[in-house]
């Protein structure tokens, strides 16, 4: 995720994160919050247009939190144990070429999956094309891993992607949303649970 930025401020205030990150699991409430203030990845009081068409009041950097591997491997882990909960099974994780890529591969490398990855065009936006060594074969189950979404159309194109090629999402794994909304609509839409680890609650609205 790309965005137009003026006088942005990183958010280190904790009481400040509490307010806009909704943590979905409790107990994982301080290390996440410790991740994003020592990371700076909330930015605040800018003027960010997303890749989503829309302006936002603040904006989340995951490569300010993927730069650190022991950031990636907490967030992994707390994806992989809620899809080894609910029987989760795949034979291959699909990413972007750059939103979540890290994640995606943390996530195949600790189960020993497949690695996908799609190309993005200009505007970060995924295209009908495989462009790492792997292929994804009819009847592959495929997790669907990015770092974030707003809308749900990139994860959509993926999807879609998936099945034109006869191969069955499982499910989709992202570090977080921002609109419960247009989640629980995507869920519904493609009969597939989303898992993420917290919402962010920015204020955004769609550009004209």
């Amino acid at each position: 995720m790309t965005a137009e930025q003026f006088q942005a401020q990183h958010i280190t205030d904790r009481n400040e994160l509490r307010n806009l990150v909704k943590v979905r699991d409790p107990k994982d409430e301080d290390w996440i919050l410790d991740m994003l203030v020592s990371s700076g990845a909330l930015l605040k009081e800018g003027h960010f247009l997303l890749e989503s068409n829309q302006h936002s009041t603040g904006l989340l950097r995951f490569d300010y939190v993927s730069g650190s591997r022991k950031n990636l491997e907490l967030i992994a882990d707390r994806l992989i144990n809620e899809l080894k909960r609910d029987r989760v099974y795949f034979d291959a994780v699909l990413t972007q070429e750059h939103a979540g890529r890290a994640l995606g591969e943390t996530i195949a490398d600790k189960l020993g999956k497949r690695i996908l990855v799609m190309e993005t065009d200009e505007h970060n936006q995924p295209v009908n094309k495989i462009i790492n060594e792997n292929a994804l074969y009819p009847n592959d189950r495929v997790l669907t891993v990015v770092d974030m979404t707003t809308t749900g159309t990139g994860l959509r194109r993926m999807i879609a992607h998936v099945r034109q090629k006869k191969a069955i999402p499982v499910a989709i794994a992202l570090f977080a949303t921002r609109s419960k909304q247009e989640i629980s609509k995507l869920e519904n839409d493609e009969s597939l649970k989303v898992y993420s680890v917290a919402d962010i609650a920015f204020e955004w609205e769609t550009v004209a």
